[in-house]
């Protein structure tokens, strides 16, 4: 059974192919910043912006739109090229780069798996696209 790969690690495998620049450390920080802002925007459309406080059953203001609202903030002064990143998970596409190239396993965004492909074959021209693994 091969490796998990977790979204932080498809989000920043995809700003690195997007930022060449960019420190592994700044792409690090993104990656922990939409990691968080994909579960409130999870947590806020399962449970709206109004939910009951667990111990008193009072009406209370999602917690999540905190984190939400502080994660957008903080990605949008990292300045990093997002290309077409949402709060979706990405797919896992394992690619070799170029032809004898060992394999590498990238984060890519879609809408399905044939888009997730379709986006990997535009930042591997040379490539071969291995499998996609569908986000859980």
């Amino acid at each position: 059974m091969g490796k998990v790969v977790t979204q932080h690690e498809l989000i920043s495998s995809y700003l690195q192919l997007l930022n060449k620049g960019a420190s592994a450390n700044t792409i690090g920080m993104y990656a922990d910043y939409m990691v968080s802002y994909s579960k409130a925007t999870h947590n806020i459309r399962e449970h709206g912006d109004i939910v009951t406080h667990p111990r008193t059953a009072a009406p209370i203001t999602n917690p999540y739109l905190a984190v939400r609202d502080s994660s957008v903030k903080m990605m949008r002064t990292l300045r990093l090229q997002t290309g077409k990143l949402t709060a979706s998970p990405l797919y896992a596409v394992v690619v070799a780069p170029t032809p004898g190239a060992a394999e590498i396993c990238v984060g890519i965004p879609g809408d399905t798996e044939a888009d997730a492909r379709a986006e990997a074959s535009t930042h591997f021209i040379r490539g071969r696209i291995v499998s996609v693994t569908v986000p859980s």
